[in-house]
């Protein structure tokens, strides 16, 4: 007689799942991730700056596994550059690299602002115009002081966010946010303070009347002029070619000491 095959037993005989990672975990390493790239965008870690995780674990109070996350996904974002086994390093800060970065923002803003007048609605331009009465009661920049204010970056971000938010184009969306970030990050990074406040928001507001007349190629103009505006501003406070790459200013460096 043939030999019985007897069943699986899946319960004994199936190889071991992988233990998925508790919610616990991903939260902080979202978190870790969050507060270098701030410090990294506001200029707290200087470029150059030298990415230790001895000291970033006493800095954030974490263990290495969320640490190594976090320089992984700001790698991919190129906010901070790895050495041969020597580990990370805030990325360089030069004029090459911001020209670079408004030049891809204002391609690449454009054509997402076009698809998102594709699929705006009554509800877009509402989020828009809230946005933009959040940012325009917004004060830049402290009383007597050149550091631009967290509150006024977060309602930047919000408007700009708001304008391009209809758009299906998820992916340059993403890469878009990534732009932004390296924008940001230049913004803070000059000093002494050379954005006029008030001509930014005229230019805010010309995207906002735009976008509320349904004009889309004027809106597409109106994004990427003040890109353009706004990047050269920062460009001209930045080191001639030559010199020595840009680094944190002492006004600066006495804000973040504050602060902590």
């Amino acid at each position: 007689m043939p030999e019985t095959v007897k069943p699986i037993d899946s319960a004994t005989n199936s190889p071991p799942a992988r233990t998925a990672r508790s919610a616990t975990e991903e939260t902080l390493s979202a978190r870790v991730y969050e507060r270098l790239r701030d410090e990294i965008i506001s200029g707290a870690l200087e470029p150059g700056h030298r990415l230790t995780l001895g000291v970033l674990k006493e800095r954030y109070g974490v263990g290495v596994t969320p640490l190594r996350e976090a320089m992984l996904r700001l790698s991919a974002s190129r906010l901070i550059v790895g050495e041969d086994r020597r580990g990370f390093r805030v990325a360089p800060a030069t004029r090459e690299h911001l020209a670079d970065v408004l030049q891809t923002r204002q391609l690449v803003e454009a054509l997402v602002l076009r698809s998102a007048f594709e699929a705006g609605s009554l509800e877009w331009e509402a989020r828009v115009l809230g946005a933009f009465h959040r940012l325009k009661g917004t004060a830049m920049y402290e009383p007597g002081a050149s550091v631009i204010r967290e509150e006024w970056e977060l309602a930047h971000r919000d408007f700009h966010h708001a304008v391009l938010s209809p758009s299906p184009l998820r992916i340059l969306l993403e890469f878009q946010a990534v732009l932004w970030d390296h924008a940001a990050r230049y913004r803070n990074l000059v000093r002494p303070a050379i954005l006029d406040a008030e001509v930014l928001l005229h230019e805010h507001e010309q995207l906002l009347e735009a976008v509320l007349a349904k004009d889309a190629d004027m809106a597409c103009m109106a994004l990427r002029r003040h890109i353009r505006n706004a990047g050269n501003a920062v460009l001209a406070g930045m080191p001639a070619p030559g010199k020595p790459e840009l680094r944190i200013g002492e006004t600066v460096r006495r804000e973040v000491k504050r602060a902590q």
